[in-house]
């Protein structure tokens, strides 16, 4: 017959590894998806911030003439 000791045992294995499942998720599977989202949003970043810097060209080129 089991102790309780040993029943508090069992259940304290099956939640860390409950806990290591879950880790090794967000380790491989949304890390790579927030990659993929932070990837996106510097691409957007870099064509905005290209746009801003060739209106301000015009500008100084039109103020300049």
């Amino acid at each position: 017959m089991a102790t309780s000791w040993e029943v508090e045992i069992e259940k304290i294995n099956g939640e860390v590894k409950l806990i290591n499942q879950k880790l090794d998720i967000l380790e491989n599977n949304h890390l790579a998806h927030i990659q993929k989202q932070i990837d996106k949003l510097s691409y957007v970043l870099w064509t905005v911030g290209f746009g801003v810097f060739m209106q301000l060209i015009f500008v100084v080129r039109n103020i300049l003439s």
